[in-house]
C-alpha cells in the first residue's frame, strides 16, 4: 500500500515553477547538442562537449519525471482553505515549542517532505518532530528519539501557518 504524500499549495506552484524551469533547460540543451553535432558533423564519441551536454539532457529528463510524478500523485492542501485548528498541530500548523535542554522557544512550520527546511524551521509531517507533534494540543509534552539522546519539548502554541 503507497503512503499518502502531502504538499502546500505554495509548495505545489513552487513546484510547478521549478518543472517548467527544468523543460526550458531541456529545450536548451537539446539546442546546444544540435549545435555541438553541427560543428563535429557526428563523431559522437570523440566530442567531449557533447557527451557532457548528452549526460546533462538524461540528468534534466530524469529530473522532469521525477517531479510530474511526483505532481500526479501528490495530495494539495490549501493552507489558506482550512479552517482554524482545532486546538490540536495538523499539517500546515506553525507550532512553538519549549525545549526542555536548552529551556528556550523554538517555531517549527509543518509541511510536506518537498518543503522541508531545517534553516527556516519547515519540518514535514513525515520527520520524527512532525510525527512526534501531529495531533497534539499546547501543553502537551513530545519526546523524540536523537541520535544524541531522547529530545523532549513543551508545545507552547499552535497557529496556522503564516
Amino acid at each position: 500500500m503507497n503512503k499518502k504524500t502531502y504538499i502546500s499549495l505554495d509548495g505545489y506552484n513552487n513546484l510547478i515553477i521549478e518543472l517548467n524551469s527544468k523543460k526550458e533547460q531541456e529545450k536548451e540543451v537539446y539546442k546546444l547538442i544540435s549545435e555541438s553535432r553541427e560543428r563535429e558533423m557526428g563523431g559522437d564519441t570523440e566530442n567531449t562537449e557533447l557527451q557532457a551536454l548528452l549526460v546533462e539532457r538524461v540528468t534534466v529528463r530524469e529530473q522532469i519525471a521525477s517531479i510530474e510524478l511526483f505532481c500526479s500523485t501528490v495530495n494539495v492542501i490549501d493552507l489558506d482553505g482550512l479552517p482554524e485548528h482545532n486546538g490540536k498541530v495538523r499539517f500546515g500548523s506553525s507550532v512553538t515549542l519549549l525545549d526542555y535542554q536548552t529551556n528556550k522557544p523554538i517555531k517549527y512550520t509543518i509541511l510536506g517532505e518537498r518543503e522541508s527546511d531545517l534553516k527556516n524551521h519547515i519540518v514535514s509531517y513525515s520527520s520524527p518532530i512532525g510525527q512526534a507533534m501531529l495531533n497534539n494540543s499546547v501543553g502537551d509534552v513530545i519526546c523524540i528519539e536523537a541520535p544524541k539522546g531522547l529530545l523532549e519539548f513543551e508545545i507552547l502554541d499552535i497557529s496556522k501557518k503564516i
